[in-house]
């Protein structure tokens, strides 16, 4: 019994890890074989594409942390047969991951080249590796809202369909790769590589959000979850950047002026997203730190 829960998990992180394989070496064997560049120049690609998706993986591994918290309550509503805590449990895992990958992926979009000067300063591939993690930017609010989805499915006894839903989301994505690379010039193939990971990801999203819909009827509410959110970010985002610019050209230290701005654009985004309603006081509470947040909320003044 054991073994034939856990196999579809593992198998799921196996696909994931597919995919990777499978992108690196469609673009090693494309590029040199068809675009003939050298090995030097394609394991540079390669180095800044690992470059910047190690940087996007990080926030998205507080959405895998997430869905696990969410299995057992959702699995005992399901096997009770209490469908409505079942979807208020989607509704509120749903709405608190968006809440952190939305402004995560922003954030990380603004910033890339100055987060990538503090992690990977090499600058050789600095502008490379910046442009990329300013792509797979993206991904961070798909994977987070995929890796929910999933852990749906896994929670409703569909274990199986996260797995269907992945490879095909794979066949897809190597669909558009191959298309992509043959058609766009050498120097740019590397970005094709990005954004088709993205074309991945936004796959998944649609496929699992059409099994959770056809299995509980679920839909998720588009305004609070979504919409305020993105806006809130948006917004914290040409914070970040005006604080950042302003720091780094008065005192040329890249790391303080980073370190300020991020702090100044998540209390941004804390503030307008309180004011907006984005979080009701058991969505905060559900945060990480949800009890020190709510206490700065309250004396802040922006819940009563």
């Amino acid at each position: 019994m054991i073994l034939s829960v856990v196999t579809p998990f593992i198998i799921s992180t196996g696909v994931y890890n597919l995919n990777n394989f499978l992108d690196k070496t469609i673009y090693q064997i494309i590029m040199l074989r068809e675009k003939e560049l050298g090995e030097a120049l394609v394991a540079f690609d390669l180095s800044a594409m690992a470059k910047g998706t190690k940087i996007a993986n990080i926030p998205i591994a507080m959405a895998s942390a997430m869905a696990t918290t969410l299995i057992p309550k959702l699995a005992y509503h399901t096997a009770s047969g209490d469908t409505v805590n079942a979807r208020e449990s989607i509704a509120k895992a749903t709405k608190v991951t968006m809440y952190i990958s939305i402004p995560a992926a922003v954030g990380i979009g603004v910033l890339a080249k100055p987060i990538m000067r503090v992690i990977f300063p090499q600058p050789e591939s600095l502008d490379l590796a910046s442009n990329i993690l300013r792509i797979l930017a993206v991904t961070v609010m798909l994977y987070g809202l995929s890796t929910i989805t999933q852990a749906v499915l896994q929670s409703i006894g569909k274990m199986h369909e996260p797995i269907v839903n992945a490879v095909a989301s794979i066949l897809v994505h190597v669909a558009f790769m191959l298309l992509g690379m043959r058609i766009v010039p050498a120097k740019y193939c590397v970005y094709v590589f990005a954004v088709c990971t993205i074309i991945y990801t936004l796959c998944l999203c649609i496929l699992n959000g059409i099994s959770v819909k056809k299995h509980i009827g679920y839909i998720q509410e588009v305004d609070k979850t979504f919409l305020r959110p993105v806006i809130c970010s948006m917004v914290m985002g040409a914070v970040i950047i005006g604080v950042y610019y302003a720091l780094y050209i008065t005192s040329g230290i890249n790391i303080i002026a980073l370190a300020v701005s991020l702090v100044v654009g998540v209390f941004t985004y804390f503030v307008l997203s309180i004011r907006w309603q984005v979080l009701g006081i058991d969505e905060l509470l559900a945060l990480p730190k949800g009890k020190l947040l709510l206490k700065i909320a309250q004396k802040l003044k922006l819940i009563r």
